[in-house]
């Protein structure tokens, strides 16, 4: 089921956390990259974020989450997680179709160039790559976005 998540809820900045913890260790351990900026954020840094979160909930525990940024012109997805255990269910899908149903702009992604499963999941949804650039340590990264 889709909720709308109040990150700056202690309780639910927490579910938050322990949820992208698990979802970001994965994709660091995928793209052979262990210094992911989500893995290095507190619950307080949730907490404080001016994200628009959402999330997917399987009885009361959270499975999935998508936050989003809007400006004038896009919407630009922050982060988009998924428990592993529920992996290859739809979850990131029905995360990506609510936010494309509500969207009246644009919107962009960036992920790591390495991960296939993101790139071709967001690909699925009609994003297509607009750039390809590295961060300062040498991470490839890919900007994906719909018209």
């Amino acid at each position: 089921m889709l909720i709308h998540l109040d990150q700056s809820d202690h309780v639910t900045a927490k579910a938050i956390y322990e949820l992208q913890r698990i979802s970001y260790q994965v994709e660091a351990e995928l793209i052979e990259y262990k210094d992911l900026p989500p893995l290095k954020e507190s619950i307080t840094d949730i907490q404080r974020s001016n994200e628009v979160f959402y999330g997917w909930k399987v009885g009361e525990e959270l499975v999935g989450a998508i936050s989003y940024e809007e400006t004038e012109n896009t919407l630009i997805i922050c982060r988009l997680t998924v428990h592993p255990a529920n992996f290859q269910l739809g979850i990131a899908s029905h995360l990506i179709s609510s936010l494309l149903e509500k969207r009246s702009k644009p919107i962009h992604v960036c992920t790591a160039a390495k991960n296939t499963p993101a790139v071709r999941l967001y690909q699925k949804w009609g994003f297509e790559i607009t750039k390809t650039f590295k961060t300062e340590d040498g991470l490839l990264l890919v900007q994906l976005e719909t018209k």
